[in-house]
């Protein structure tokens, strides 16, 4: 698994770019023979955007105990 990240400085929020990196950093980490993983918190609406936006599918729901 390789954990991708990404932050999009405000003035270029919106524009798509967040999703081609995503997009494109799945694309290296699956020829490399690993699997993505986007992690979000679903209540960041603009991150789950970006992560359906690059064709991203939710398969699961981490909890935590506080």
């Amino acid at each position: 698994v390789a954990d991708i990240g990404v932050i999009t400085s405000p003035p270029h929020r919106g524009a798509g770019h967040a999703a081609a990196v995503v997009r494109v950093l799945s694309g290296h980490i699956l020829d490399r023979g690993l699997l993505p993983l986007y992690r979000c918190q679903l209540e960041n609406h603009a991150s789950a955007a970006t992560a359906r936006s690059a064709g991203l599918t939710r398969f699961g729901q981490r909890d935590s105990v506080a």
